[in-house]
């Protein structure tokens, strides 16, 4: 409603700008999500993360819901998204350089 160009004409401007995205959540792709991130700034994916990272970085990213819409119903919901997946992903690398694991493990990602 408050983007309304009929209502709010002199907002025109930056109503026209903005843009509604839906993001799916990276669940079937995160490894290779992660793989183009390290290869962009000249890094080694394998290097720095072990063979079982990514399903611990998806694995604390999914969160299980128990009640919705008034419902008691159990679903598991993905926060599988860049910006939550970029954060954990610092403060894994971060807490792996503090205790000196020369690699980011799933125990590490749990540590977190």
């Amino acid at each position: 409603l408050k983007l309304d160009e009929s209502k709010y004409w002199e907002a025109r401007e930056v109503i026209r700008r903005c843009a509604i995205a839906e993001l799916m959540p990276l669940d079937g792709v995160l490894e290779d999500y992660l793989r183009m991130k390290f290869k962009r700034v000249g890094a080694d994916y394998t290097a720095v993360f072990s063979d079982d990272a990514a399903d611990g970085i998806r694995e604390r990213l999914t969160y299980s819901v128990e009640r919705i819409g008034g419902k008691v119903a159990k679903k598991s919901v993905s926060g599988v998204y860049p910006l939550t997946v970029n954060g954990l992903v610092v403060r894994a690398l971060n807490l792996a350089s503090q205790i000196g694991e020369p690699r980011v493990t799933a125990e590490i990602v749990k540590g977190v």
